[in-house]
């Protein structure tokens, strides 16, 4: 149905990205590198396609078609834990997908209904394989957004998990293992100890915004490299389904082999002073507690 509000918003959409991202050039230039490779997948028009994913959307509404969203600051896993779902059941894993600022204004215009269907949509223009595109595969997007936002108000049926990491580890991640972000943040070349209290700051308001937000499950990072079964339970949890838990550990020990999948850290080792250890645990100590009393242990 090429004449209802969810179609026409995405159609429209797709015609005039740059109206939507209120000048995110980088976001951009993502979400319209994804539609057209996959109308170059397919073969199809633009139009055409929308039209396509109009019926697949509605069909996926349907039959409870699923999504799974994974929420982190970034440097927790949530592209490693992507892509074990990815191995275990038929997946469109999506990667970070956000909603252009504009969509967000234009999407508050629409009824329940129509906004279930625009969420499906949106996603499904952002899945580059044809391959998936048309069957009644889960979902995954792993957008930062401590709250879901958007996500958890337009999604028809939808699980979600916070993936939580030792959050001083986390910070020296971002701070001295990002470099192309940092350059896109225009921080190159300026003062280390400055960027870290930026990014240790960043990290407690997102950690206290999530903790806010009832997820589904809690996703541990280091629980990657130590004790699995916590990981299976919650995998299997937002899944919703029984899977064979010995087959998620032969998945887990497969995508952490394949380095390819995630974003790990692949430059030259960065000795980081203990003075930058100290104040990120000085500064991020409230974070810990809060970690501790939910029972997450993020030690490893």
């Amino acid at each position: 149905m090429m004449n209802d509000s969810a179609t026409s918003l995405v159609l429209d959409y797709v015609g005039n990205m740059g109206d939507y991202w209120d000048g995110n050039s980088r976001q951009e230039k993502k979400s319209s590198g994804r539609f057209n490779l996959l109308k170059k997948n397919l073969g199809w028009s633009g139009k055409s396609l929308v039209s396509l994913v109009s019926e697949v959307a509605e069909i996926r509404i349907l039959e409870s078609g699923k999504t799974i969203y994974l929420s982190s600051f970034g440097s927790s896993g949530s592209h490693l834990i992507q892509h074990i779902i990815d191995l275990t059941v038929p997946a469109i894993p999506l990667g970070e997908v956000y909603i252009a600022p504009r969509l967000e204004r234009e999407l508050k215009k629409l009824s329940s209904d129509q906004k279930f269907k625009f969420i499906e949509m949106y996603h499904l223009i952002h899945s580059t394989s044809p391959n998936t595109l048309f069957s009644n595969s889960v979902i995954v997007n792993t957008a930062h957004k401590a709250k879901l936002q958007t996500f958890s108000e337009a999604t028809a049926n939808f699980s979600s998990a916070f993936i939580v990491r030792n959050p001083v580890d986390l910070v020296m991640s971002r701070t001295f293992r990002k470099d192309e972000y940092r350059k896109y943040l225009g921080k190159d070349g300026g003062d280390d100890y400055e960027y870290l209290v930026e990014n240790i700051e960043k990290t407690v308001k997102y950690y206290k915004s999530a903790f806010s937000y009832s997820y589904d499950e809690y996703l541990v990072f280091e629980d990657l490299f130590s004790d699995k079964n916590g990981l299976v339970s919650s995998i299997s949890n937002l899944i919703g389904r029984e899977v064979d838990g010995a087959e998620i550990k032969s998945n887990i020990e497969k995508a952490l082999n394949e380095g390819k999948t995630t974003n790990k850290y692949k430059g030259e080792v960065v000795e980081i002073s203990d003075d930058f250890y100290g104040v990120a645990k000085k500064m991020l100590s409230g974070i810990m507690e809060d970690i501790d009393r939910r029972g997450l242990k993020v030690y490893g």
